[in-house]
């Protein structure tokens, strides 16, 4: 779809559901808290390190499309952008 159509927006939020569903209901460890907004994501996943890896690594497999990255806290503070 082109950017500037009124439809954009309604595929692409139809697509991003159906690609959560299909990421999320075959992951070995499901996050305790998905959040999506556009095109950010905020996920809790109360694991190690190892599988916070593994699972970005399985969504990354599930369509190679496109690719999601991670921002990790460290010390008690999350990554946001700021202006």
């Amino acid at each position: 779809m082109a950017m500037w159509s009124s439809m954009s927006p309604v595929i692409s939020n139809v697509f991003m559901e159906y690609f959560e569903i299909l990421a999320l209901d075959t992951a070995e460890r499901k996050p305790s808290l998905w959040l999506r907004y556009v095109e950010d994501t905020f996920v809790i996943l109360p694991h190690d390190l190892d599988r916070l890896q593994k699972f970005c690594n399985h969504i990354n497999s599930v369509l190679t499309a496109f690719k999601f990255t991670m921002e990790i806290e460290t010390e008690t503070v999350i990554p946001f952008w700021t202006c």
